[in-house]
């Protein structure tokens, strides 16, 4: 019997998994598309169609309002009103696998929140939030996490490295060719993993990430486009 995911824990954040949105019942991720043009042309028996450029669709999140949530609901208003550019917004599936941006696949990825709608008022029923969200660049689903102290970031022109002497990173799922998110406090970075091992991550990029010393709590989060 497969192990089937259900949504009854899913959750959504704006800073970074810290809190939640209060009151959330539903969210859909931006999801890619690729549209198609028609080709018409004489003499064919057949019409054909050819695929373009693909595009993210926007996302969605919804719920029941709670006015007093600062953090979460009112900080979604606060982002759309300001136009703010977002890296700390989450869509968790569960306590721990979440989409939110690409930074390895493209460092400029950020998501805008595009409206948010109060819905209508009745007697019989509870005050409603929902928002819009726009993706722009590219998302992934992150499966593979590691947050602790002992993590450090090695730029180095042979190839950028994470390092974890606490030896979790085969433990925790990293695979080779995986998107990593690396947060320490508000600076986030991304890069694919080309080699893994207990305590070491070695990336495609070269001289290119943050280095961080460890000390401080780090998260590492590994995932693929989707």
């Amino acid at each position: 019997m497969p192990s089937y995911q259900t949504n009854d824990k899913a959750w959504i954040s704006i800073d970074d998994g810290a809190t939640k949105l209060k009151g959330m019942n539903d969210h859909t991720p931006p999801k890619i598309t690729r549209n198609s043009i028609e080709i018409v042309e004489y003499g064919m028996e057949v019409d054909s169609e050819a695929p373009t450029s693909a595009k993210w669709d926007q996302g969605s999140v919804s719920g029941n309002r709670v006015k007093t949530d600062t953090t979460g609901q009112n900080a979604v208003i606060a982002a759309l009103v300001a136009n703010t550019a977002l890296t700390s917004f989450r869509m968790y599936d569960d306590a721990n696998d979440f989409r939110t941006v690409d930074l390895a696949k493209d460092p400029e990825s950020v998501y805008s929140i595009m409206g948010y709608d109060p819905g209508n008022y009745d007697k019989a029923g509870l005050a409603k939030f929902s928002a819009t969200v726009l993706l722009q660049g590219m998302q992934a689903h992150y499966m593979s996490h590691l947050t602790a102290d002992t993590i450090a970031v090695v730029p180095d022109a042979g190839g950028d490295t994470i390092t974890d002497s606490g030896l979790g990173f085969v433990d925790a799922g990293f695979e080779v060719g995986m998107s990593v998110f690396i947060v320490n406090g508000s600076d986030r970075e991304g890069a694919i993993i080309k080699t893994v091992e207990a305590g070491t991550l070695t990336m495609e990029t070269k001289d290119v990430l943050t280095a961080i010393t460890a000390g401080s709590t780090v998260q590492v989060h590994g995932g693929y486009t989707g």
